[in-house]
């Protein structure tokens, strides 16, 4: 009665978290197999280890009176008959409600803001806030300049041009992102230059001779001070420049050092390497990287999962009208959530995987248990109300025990887990209402 249904929504759930191998980051590509390994153990568990426990409890047997129906059995039948009946009204009433929904989607934006997590009051936003507004930002982006000759830094035709982009960045504005401070080697030069000159603030300048330079960096060098070593190799040939920010959206961080390292290009023409690095450019990357990867997972898994509830359902027509109820709740979920504003970060995309696995599963009980009745009864009203009254009764408390869960998080302090937790919950209502009309 269950065992194909069973292998059948295993086999479904492993094809949809396998997606995940095809993310660029090692980390999402892990969880595509751990989380494979684990589907593939509890149907082990369920099919070998779970017959033996029961055969081996004492289970008391509740005897129910004779044409009595509870309460469940009552409102499935009321779902069975609405269902049917009214097929055309509700078939109507659903494609109007998902027009009207589904051009929300395309509000949807990605996204990935930590410190949006956190609720307003929260002193950790709050002193953030601080940092940025009176030190100049919290995050920082290091550029990585390469001359590629030894003592190539001792050039003031190149320490004249890292000058120039100092000033340049500070007035550079890009999706939000405002410098806030540069720092470099020049800035040094320029006040050991002063130093060695009485302090005299007209010194503080970059010298123009290769041998001052030459000079004072080994001064500077010799009088015990390590400042130079956090910011230039010992071979003079690298060094950084660090811009600090306040903390932005890693979405829109790729845009902002993209230009950066335009600007740069453009100073030294090809006769520097310029490489971006940081904690700006570490979540530009990664960020970046696995909000498009699940993005694009999400569709692997589409398509992996309509081929196999084809194949497994044995009818390619059924196979892809068992695929409505299972796109629709997660594409009208994703329509509120554009409605709402709701961005698509990493936490509002593990909405679509979780779903997924719970909404397939569902319909493939019900397809499959319907197939079987539609065989001995050749009526497909009665074949849905004994769908509805076997099948549905587990669907039904599975369903709401699993949205009870996750309306849970709801209560949580942090932001993402509360929109995550009434996302999934509702996804998991709406694919069940999907599933019994």
């Amino acid at each position: 009665h269950s065992g194909v249904p069973i292998v059948m929504t295993s086999l479904t759930t492993t094809a949809g978290v396998l997606s995940f191998l095809f993310a660029d980051l090692r980390a999402i590509a892990e969880i595509g197999i751990f989380a494979a390994a684990g589907v593939v153990l509890a149907l082990l568990y369920t099919v070998v280890l779970l017959p033996p426990l029961l055969a081996l409890t004492r289970i008391s047997v509740k005897r129910e009176r004779p044409g009595r129906k509870g309460s469940m059995d009552r409102f499935l039948e009321a779902i069975a008959v609405i269902s049917t009946s009214n097929r055309k009204k509700i078939m109507l009433t659903g494609g109007l409600v998902f027009l009207v929904i589904f051009p929300a989607v395309f509000l949807l934006k990605f996204s990935h803001n930590i410190v949006a997590y956190f609720p307003d009051g929260s002193p950790y936003k709050q002193n953030l806030g601080f940092i940025d507004t009176r030190l100049k930002g919290s995050i920082t982006l290091e550029i990585v300049l390469d001359t590629h000759r030894e003592n190539g830094l001792h050039a003031p035709e190149i320490l004249n041009r890292i000058e120039l982009f100092g000033r340049q960045a500070e007035a550079l504005h890009q999706d939000g992102i405002a410098v806030g401070k540069v720092f470099s080697i020049t800035d040094i030069l320029k006040e050991i230059h002063q130093a060695l000159n009485e302090n005299d603030s007209a010194y503080y300048s970059i010298p123009q001779e290769r041998r001052v330079v030459a000079q004072e960096f080994l001064l500077f060098e010799n009088s015990g001070s390590d400042d130079l070593e956090r910011i230039v190799d010992n071979q003079f040939s690298q060094t950084r420049i660090t811009i600090k920010t306040p903390w932005v959206d890693a979405v829109v961080c790729k845009k902002f050092i993209d230009k950066v390292q335009q600007r740069l290009s453009d100073q030294f023409q090809d006769s520097v390497s310029v490489h971006a690095t940081g904690l700006m450019a570490l979540l530009a990357r990664a960020i970046s990287a696995a909000i498009y990867s699940m993005a694009k997972s999400y569709l692997v898994a589409f398509v992996a999962i309509t081929i196999l509830m084809i194949v497994l359902i044995g009818n390619w027509k059924l196979g892809l009208v068992s695929m409505i109820p299972n796109f629709l709740p997660i594409l009208t979920t994703m329509g509120i959530m554009g409605l709402l504003h709701i961005p698509l970060d990493i936490n509002s995309l593990m909405i679509g995987s979780i779903a997924i696995g719970i909404v397939v599963d569902d319909t493939v009980h019900f397809i499959y248990n319907f197939q079987k009745y539609y065989k001995r009864t050749s009526n497909p009203y009665e074949a849905v109300r004994e769908t509805l009254l076997g099948t549905g009764r587990a669907l039904l408390i599975t369903s709401l025990v699993l949205c009870t869960g996750f309306f849970i998080l709801m209560f949580a302090s942090l932001n993402h887990l509360v929109n995550f937790g009434f996302f999934t919950g509702i996804t998991i209502l709406i694919a069940l209402a999907a599933d019994f009309f």
